[in-house]
């Protein structure tokens, strides 16, 4: 049996009138949705691209996040090697980088560390080069 009441009739509109509720209310709502609105909702989300905006703005935050607590901007270091110039960094903060972005998926990280390769300088230092392989 269908429903005649639709509440949400798409992800950006559920999105639009819940995005300042924190996720635990979110959840609640949509839990609360019948069944068929909550597979609408979730047809909606992946067919849109939502994931995929969420994961980059969550990329593009934690890129913020370095630059304010290191002083060190990716898209400005990214582009430097890019161009064929390299950068030296320090083993532990290319090590953070690398952790933190270990779990993205490659196409939301690729603008960060996308054909960057490093080589080590010594035990505290690395040298970060464009990858051959990008050329």
């Amino acid at each position: 049996m269908k429903s005649q009441h639709v509440i949400f009739k798409n992800f950006p509109e559920f999105w639009y009138y819940t995005k300042n509720l924190s996720e635990e209310q979110r959840d609640v709502i949509f839990h609360s949705l019948p069944e068929e609105q909550q597979t609408k909702l979730q047809r909606s989300y992946k067919v849109g691209g939502w994931e995929d905006l969420f994961i980059r703005n969550n990329v593009d935050e934690i890129v913020n996040h370095i630059k304010e607590d290191t002083e060190v901007d990716m898209i400005y270091v990214r582009c430097r090697v890019m161009m064929g110039r390299s950068y030296y960094m320090k083993k532990s903060l290319w090590t953070y980088i690398i952790d933190t972005f270990g779990d993205f998926p490659e196409e939301h990280i690729s603008h960060i560390l996308g054909g960057i390769t490093y080589k080590s300088v010594n035990k505290q230092t690395v040298l970060l080069l464009k990858n051959s392989k990008s050329i």
